[in-house]
C-alpha cells in the first residue's frame, strides 16, 4: 500500500463485509456517500444470489463482479487467483490502479490484487480506512435522460455496424449480401466499447494520459465482450508499454474524431495519437487517420469522389477495386478474416463508395467475408456521417434497446456535444 496515496475506489469481498464492524461500516458508508468514493464488490455468488445480497449491503455498492464470471481459465477462485478479477471490478467503478484500494480479507483477494498490481490492505477495520481516501467532496453529476430516440448519424453507425456484424465473425462468416439479420446475437463487442473510449476520451482534456486512462476503464468494465489477445496483453501488463502492431483495432474505434475536428490537420492529429498508444505502427495510424478522414469530409459535405481522390493520393490506397474483387479476396473457410489495417481500411471505404444506403454499406462489409464486425463498423461510421445514408429507424432502434446503458449514456453525451 502507498502511504502517500489517497484512493477514490475500495474493492471489499462479501466476506470482509458481513464480518466487519457493522457500526464502523455505517460510518464507512456515511463517508463514501458524501465523497466521490466508488465501491466494487467481488464476490463467488452468481447473479441471484448476489442481487439478493446487495439489497441489504451494509454500504453503498455502484459495481458488483462474480469470479467465476471471468473466463481465464479452469481454475476456481480460490484454486488460483485471477489478477483480471480485481482489475475487472476497478473498471466497473470508473477508475484506474493508483486511485483503487483493495480490502482484503484472506490471502486469494490479496494474491490476486498483487498480481493486478492493485494496492491492498489486509483485515482493516472500517474506521482504519477513511484515512486512506480521498476527502474531495462528491462531486454531482447531471443524469443524462436515456428515454431518447435512437440516433441515425454520427458514432452510432459505427457501433451498429459492429452489433450487426457480430454473428457474422469467425466461422460464421458470410458472403451474401443478402444475409438475414440475427437480431437475437446482435451486441456491442470490442469496436463499440473502445469507440465510446475514444469518444469520452475526446469529451476531456485530450490528453495522452487519460486516453490510457481511459482504455483501461473501459477495457476493464467490458473485458469479456471480445477484446483481442494483444489488447488484453497491453491491457493487463502494469506499465502500458507502446507495442508494434498493424492490426486494425487503432481504425475500428476512430469515427469519434472525424466528427470532433475542427481542421483536416487537427483530425489527422487526433487520429494518430489514439493509434499510436496501443498500435504504434505507420500502416495502423495510416488506416485510423483515413477512416478518420473520410468521417470528417463528408462532414464538411464533400462529394465520395473528392474523399477517394483525396484517400487515394495521400495515403496510396487503391479504391478502385469492385466488392465482387474484395470478396474474391477471401476465403470464408478459413477460421479468420485478415485483421491487416491498410487491408481492412481501404475494403470499409471501398464498401462506403459502392452503397447508396447505410443498410448497403453494412450488407457489403459483412458479406466480404472478412472481419465482418470491425470492418462494419469502419463502413458504418463513415456511411452514418454521410448525408442520406443514414441508419434505418428500426436497425437503430434495436441496437440502441440492447446497447450496455454506460455505451449509451456516453453515446448521447457525445451527440449532444457534437451533432
Amino acid at each position: 500500500m502507498n502511504e502517500q496515496r489517497k484512493y477514490s475506489g475500495l474493492i471489499f469481498s462479501t466476506s470482509y463485509l458481513d464480518r466487519a464492524d457493522q457500526e464502523q461500516l455505517a460510518q464507512l458508508s456515511d463517508y463514501v456517500s458524501r465523497h466521490d468514493i466508488k465501491v466494487a464488490i467481488v464476490t463467488n455468488y452468481h447473479t441471484d444470489s448476489a442481487r439478493k445480497w446487495m439489497k441489504t449491503a451494509p454500504i453503498r455498492v455502484d459495481a458488483w463482479v462474480c469470479a467465476s464470471s471471468i473466463k481465464q481459465s479452469r481454475h476456481t477462485w480460490y484454486k488460483k487467483p485471477m489478477p483480471q478479477v480485481m482489475s475487472v471490478a476497478m473498471g466497473k467503478i470508473g477508475r484506474v490502479r493508483s486511485e483503487v484500494l483493495s480490502v482484503c480479507s484472506n490471502d486469494t483477494d490479496r494474491k490476486a490484487s498483487e498480481a493486478a498490481f492493485i494496492d491492498q490492505i489486509m483485515h482493516p477495520a472500517p474506521s482504519e480506512l477513511i484515512p486512506l481516501l480521498t476527502d474531495a467532496p462528491k462531486v454531482e453529476i447531471p443524469p443524462v435522460n436515456l428515454d431518447v430516440p435512437a440516433p441515425l448519424t454520427g458514432l452510432f453507425g459505427a457501433i451498429v455496424g459492429d452489433m450487426v456484424g457480430v454473428p457474422h465473425e469467425h466461422k460464421s462468416r458470410t458472403q451474401n449480401p443478402e444475409f438475414k439479420f440475427r437480431k437475437e446475437k446482435w451486441h456491442c463487442s470490442d469496436d463499440s466499447v473502445l469507440s465510446a473510449a475514444v469518444a469520452q476520451w475526446l469529451m476531456g482534456d485530450r490528453s495522452i494520459e487519460d486516453l490510457d486512462r481511459q482504455f483501461t476503464i473501459w477495457g476493464y468494465a467490458h473485458y469479456t465482450c471480445g477484446f483481442g489477445r494483444a489488447f488484453k496483453t497491453w491491457l493487463d501488463s502494469r506499465e502500458h508499454i507502446r507495442r508494434h502492431a498493424t492490426s486494425n483495432g487503432a481504425a475500428m474505434r476512430v469515427t469519434p474524431v472525424g466528427i470532433v475536428a475542427n481542421s483536416l490537420e487537427e483530425c489527422l492529429f487526433l487520429a494518430d495519437m489514439q493509434a499510436r498508444l496501443t498500435h504504434n505502427s505507420n500502416e495502423a495510424s495510416t488506416g485510423a487517420q483515413a477512416v478518420a478522414v473520410c468521417v470528417f469530409l463528408t462532414r464538411q459535405g464533400k462529394s465520395k469522389a473528392e474523399i477517394k481522390k483525396y484517400i487515394e493520393s495521400t495515403f496510396g490506397m487503391n479504391l478502385d477495386r469492385s466488392i465482387g474483387d474484395l470478396r474474391a479476396g477471401y476465403n470464408i473457410d478459413e477460421q479468420h478474416g485478415s485483421c491487416d489495417s491498410l487491408r481492412c481500411t481501404s475494403e470499409a471505404i471501398i464498401c462506403w463508395l459502392h452503397s447508396d444506403t447505410f443498410e448497403q454499406t453494412i450488407r457489403n462489409a459483412i458479406s466480404l467475408g472478412g472481419d465482418a464486425d470491425t470492418i462494419a463498423a469502419m463502413a458504418g461510421g463513415i456511411a452514418a456521417s454521410t448525408l442520406g445514408m443514414e441508419i434505418p429507424v428500426e436497425i437503430a432502434e434495436e441496437c440502441f434497446r440492447i446497447m450496455p446503458e454506460d455505451l449509451k449514456r456516453t453515446l448521447i453525451s457525445f451527440n449532444k456535444r457534437y451533432n
